[in-house]
């Protein structure tokens, strides 16, 4: 009779055995499982952040373009416009009246050049890294 319960007492345990085995594996794969599934999410939000990244750099410099291309129309392109017209207008003038539109027009190419000189000096890697590309762009 001892070994009848010996016996039944060694199946139960083995069975236990069997069971804790098997929860043990249904665990560890469940966690590998879900590791994998983390991983992959991990990579794609890489991946979606990476992407927004390019999208906004690629927005900065057109936005920084635009900049650009406005601030040369807007200021240096009318002075030399005005400059121009004024040289053109002095063959028609007096001398006195020559004079003060070569005056004028070497003030005008002056500011322009040094519009230029501030457009270029504030669009270098030195100073946007000093002072942020909006402060940049907001000059």
């Amino acid at each position: 009779m001892q070994t009848d319960f010996d016996f039944i007492a060694g199946i139960f345990l083995f069975a236990a055995l069997i069971v804790i085995l098997g929860t043990s594996f249904l665990i560890i794969l469940l966690i590998h499982q879900r590791k994998f599934k983390f991983s992959k999410k991990i990579i794609f939000l890489e991946q979606e952040f990476k992407k927004n990244l390019l999208q906004t750099q690629l927005e900065m410099q057109e936005q920084t373009f635009a900049y650009i291309a406005r601030e040369i129309h807007d200021h240096v392109g009318q002075r030399l416009t005005l400059a121009r017209l004024y040289l053109n207008s002095r063959k028609e003038s007096s001398n006195e009246k020559a004079e003060q539109l070569i005056d004028e027009s070497s003030s005008l190419i002056e500011m322009a050049i040094t519009d230029l000189k501030h457009l270029s000096r504030t669009l270098t890697a030195d100073y946007i890294k000093d002072n942020g590309l909006f402060e940049a762009i907001k000059m």
